[in-house]
């Protein structure tokens, strides 16, 4: 380039002189020595192979106008040089049949050895160098970016100087803009009214290779928008006049299956002809068997998918595409053999793509066997927790874990609450104690069938059940929005199900609020989830009473802000200035006794007193309060009584009733201290089996 200038200079001011000594004509051209003859041919020849016939016409125009000075020849120059406004370039392309007929005469074959060099030695490609010039000579504007292919090449012009500053795209490589260019417009008209404006990481690096027709492996976890990273991809490959199976993805849970099946045909809302259809176990086969034909993509479990091979009602000479999410899941669901048949049984090339949360090396393996020369995505292991979601965990003895997840569901009072258990038996009793305390509860777990699932589900999406317990295979199939609170009761058995559990809170740029019970030796094990995680999990102590209700005081009196600003309440004032002046009471008492009657009877003094400080020495396990009781083996009692009536009595679920301890006259038993006043209360007047019972706080063991 360097060469090229420097020609243009000498010759530029040989030519000034020439034309400044004779005038410069139309057909000044013709009057250069004869040595230049050959290059004016050759000039005429690249300008009219770069249909430049319209632009050396304007330069005629422009010489016979104004006498170009020397001065103007340079300004000419800075102007080409800087590629500023429309009109200095119009300048300089009257200066340009001079410059360009000897660039165009050094063709690359004709550069000697050493200039050969010293663009080597810049870095500068000469095939990149002469495509940006033809396409200036074309349209005398600057290259387009409208392509990857373009945008590419302007990228590498940018890095070897070809391309100056004001030149470069300044696209947001995670804007969906980036991509638009390429995809289909039914789908970026979709993909657009469904919100969609920037690209998560996931989508940034995944579809581009997708699209390439290269095999990925992506590490993301639920909530980072992969459904839509293979999503965009496969329908961009769709043909939808072929009317066979040509894309098959694999979901462990049907519930995910049906999440993800309708977010591809949001996507695919305006491909006319298009049909998706999702295949999973719990549905009558004969249906999806009807709805199978014609239709080009399925979402399905492996389990059904493989039903449908047996069956011949699914054929797969024609997919090109096969995805599989969430494999982690799958295989721990004991998948993987219906995973391997499946994708050894397609007959054809076809690219694969692998989405997991986890990389085990089960799915390494699948990878190795099955996928060519794989891309590996990976979202950063910083990136593996949602920053939104505040972590926080808490030191709870087992028999306590009842009381401390009541209590914080009610200090937090979440719309929509995920509470994690590691065995069936654990969610079920939950989901059970949850509802006797008077909490919207349900659970979910694999022992339950396929309609009590539905119904489960259905509830907590509605907003009908706002609390939902579930076993970590069956949270998979789980994709709510706006859930405020994830609540670990077990520490996860494998870090990875951490990241899954509160992965389901913070989404859509919402806060979100993750609790973990640790007890004993399990604080190492959440040292390893937060080594893991790259995140920090802060202790903190559970809330107290007088915490809950102090938060429920406050609630209650922004209720009476917005009554007092926004209601009519003289109706309510002459009735309580009507009790002032009858009785001895004051307008403070009475606003206190409603305040009590909307809390619940809920005390509010932090100093109890009495008999609450005979709590503190009753010799009970930390977080409980021991209680006496004046019956025991010899009235014929068995532990299953006094707990029975404890219970029942006081309204208290039995899970949260600690240690009892009978003795031949009397009893001891443990509750927690928060329900100590109101089991003493609730006892005075109780009978078990016949005997009436009197019941006080323990002395110290």
């Amino acid at each position: 380039m360097q060469y090229f200038r420097e020609f243009e200079r000498v010759f530029c001011k040989k030519s000034c002189r020439q034309k400044n000594e004779r005038g410069y004509g139309t057909d000044g051209m013709t009057s250069f020595d004869e040595t230049m003859i050959d290059r004016e041919e050759n000039d005429v020849e690249c300008a009219e192979e770069a249909q430049m016939t319209e632009q050396e016409e304007n330069d005629a125009e422009c010489a016979e106008e104004a006498r170009m000075t020397e001065q103007e020849e340079n300004d000419a120059e800075c102007a080409k040089e800087a590629r500023m406004t429309e009109q200095e370039e119009n300048d300089a392309e009257c200066a340009e049949p001079d410059g360009t007929m000897e660039r165009e005469e050094k063709s690359v074959e004709s550069i000697e050895p050493n200039e050969m060099n010293q663009w080597e030695e810049r870095g500068m490609e000469l095939d990149g160098m002469t495509k940006w010039d033809e396409t200036v000579k074309e349209d005398g504007t600057k290259e387009s970016t409208e392509t990857f292919v373009d945008k590419a090449e302007s990228e590498n012009g940018t890095e070897q100087g070809e391309m100056e500053p004001d030149e470069k795209t300044d696209t947001d490589p995670d804007s969906l803009a980036s991509i638009e260019p390429i995809l289909d417009k039914r789908i970026v008209r979709a993909v657009r009214e469904m919100g969609f404006e920037k690209l998560t990481p996931i989508q940034v690096e995944a579809i581009p290779y997708l699209l390439d027709n290269e095999d990925i492996i992506g590490q993301a976890q639920t909530g980072t928008g992969k459904t839509a990273a293979f999503a965009i991809p496969a329908l961009q490959k769709i043909d939808p006049e072929l009317k066979n199976l040509q894309t098959v993805i694999l979901c462990p849970t049907r519930e995910l299956a049906i999440q993800a099946a309708d977010e591809i045909r949001n996507i695919a809302k305006y491909m006319q002809g298009l049909k998706v259809l999702p295949v999973y176990g719990g549905q009558e086969i004969r249906k999806q068997i009807n709805g199978l034909k014609g239709t080009q993509i399925i979402v399905g479990t492996p389990g059904r998918v493989m039903d449908h091979m047996r069956r011949h009602t699914i054929k797969l000479d024609h997919v090109n595409m096969v995805v599989l999410d969430e494999a982690d899941e799958m295989l721990d669901m004991g998948f993987r053999e219906d995973m391997e048949l499946i994708l050894g049984e397609i007959p054809n090339e076809h690219q694969t793509a692998l989405f997991s949360a986890t990389m085990p090396q089960p799915i390494l393996e699948i990878a190795n066997r099955f996928q060519k020369n794989a891309r590996l995505v990976r979202v950063a292991a910083r990136e593996l927790t949602i920053p939104l979601v505040s972590q926080r965990y808490y030191k709870v003895k087992s028999q306590d874990k009842d009381a401390a997840c009541i209590r914080l569901l009610e200090y937090y009072q979440p719309k929509l609450s995920l509470i994690f258990c590691n065995t069936k038996i654990k969610v079920d009793e939950l989901a059970e104690m949850l509802k006797k305390a008077g909490f919207q509860a349900e659970g979910l777990h694999g022992d339950m069938s396929q309609h009590q699932r539905d119904v489960a589900m259905g509830h907590f999406r509605n907003g009908s059940t706002n609390i939902l317990i579930a076993t970590d295979v069956a949270a998979r199939g789980i994709d709510v929005d706006n859930v405020e609170v994830v609540i670990n009761y077990d520490v996860p058995q494998d870090n990875e199900y951490y990241v899954h559990r509160i992965g389901r809170t913070g989404r859509a740029g919402r806060n979100g609020r993750a609790f973990t019970f640790v007890k004993g030796k399990e604080v190492y094990k959440l040292k390893d989830i937060m080594r893991y995680c790259k995140t920090k999990i802060v202790a903190m102590p559970v809330p107290s009473s007088d915490d809950v209700a102090q938060i429920k005081a406050e609630k209650v009196m922004e209720e009476i802000g917005r009554i007092i600003e926004e209601e009519n309440i003289t109706d309510m004032i002459n009735i309580i200035e009507g009790q002032v002046n009858d009785t001895d009471y004051t307008a403070m008492d009475i606003a206190a006794a409603f305040l009590m009657q909307a809390l619940g009877q809920v005390n509010l003094d932090s100093d109890k007193g009495g008999s609450e400080m005979d709590f503190e020495n009753t010799g009970a396990e930390e977080g409980m309060v021991r209680l006496f009781i004046n019956i025991g083996k010899k009235d014929r009692v068995k532990p299953g009584d006094i707990l029975g009536a404890v219970a029942g009595e006081s309204g208290i679920p039995g899970k949260l009733v600690g240690a009892i301890d009978m003795f031949d006259k009397y009893t001891f038993v443990e509750v927690p201290r928060e329900y100590g006043s109101e089991v003493l209360h609730a006892m005075k007047n109780a009978k078990i089996k016949g005997h009436s019972v009197s019941m006080e706080p323990a002395n110290q063991k």
